[in-house]
């Protein structure tokens, strides 16, 4: 078994003084996105969603690690991921569709988005086999946070949030895409 390694995917802090100005402000998101993911070391979430799902299935069904790295390609096409992993059994291909951070209507208060997909794809086959969609946001929450309270401490409370979501994925993935009962996670 072995593991897509994927470019991260942009992280999107949608703010309502860029949104005012369309595509220039899409771009601006995108440079803020950028500089967020840096001056805070926020982790992308697929890798570990991947190690996780990996651990998970090694230790309930008994599959084996790959000797390959995993496997390094931005691209979405079955035959080509299964002969870019060729030499494992199995590929799971993790890739953030999106994440970051929205305002509420107020414009003041933000909440945090995350957006996973998993496939696993049986490489000699080149099949896909299993997949799944997890997206999670927090913008029915109370008391919402603030831009600054969301990014103080060098974002611990968007670290905190993107934790519980990846989390929350990974439990989804293991019972609704590999079948591993909440009972042995």
């Amino acid at each position: 078994m072995t593991l897509t390694n994927r470019p991260p995917a942009g992280f999107a802090p949608v703010t309502a003084g860029k949104m005012m100005f369309g595509l220039i402000g899409a771009a601006a998101m995108v440079e803020a996105g950028r500089k967020l993911v840096a001056e805070n070391s926020l982790e992308d979430p697929a890798p570990i969603v991947g190690r996780s799902l990996q651990q998970a299935a090694m230790a309930h069904y008994g599959t084996v690690d790959s000797a390959n790295p995993p496997t390094s390609i931005d691209e979405t096409d079955i035959l080509k991921l299964a002969q870019a992993a060729r030499g494992a059994d199995l590929l799971f291909d993790v890739q953030v569709t999106g994440w970051g951070f929205a305002y509420k209507p107020s414009l003041t208060h933000y909440f945090v988005l995350l957006g996973v997909k998993l496939r696993v794809i049986d490489v000699p086959n080149k099949v896909l086999i299993a997949e799944g969609f997890c997206s999670r946001n927090d913008k029915d929450a109370k008391d919402l946070p603030t831009y600054d309270q969301l990014l103080a401490e060098h974002a611990a409370l968007l670290k905190s949030k993107l934790k519980a979501d990846t989390d929350a994925c990974i439990e989804e993935f293991k019972q609704k895409v590999l079948n591993i009962p909440a009972s042995a996670t």
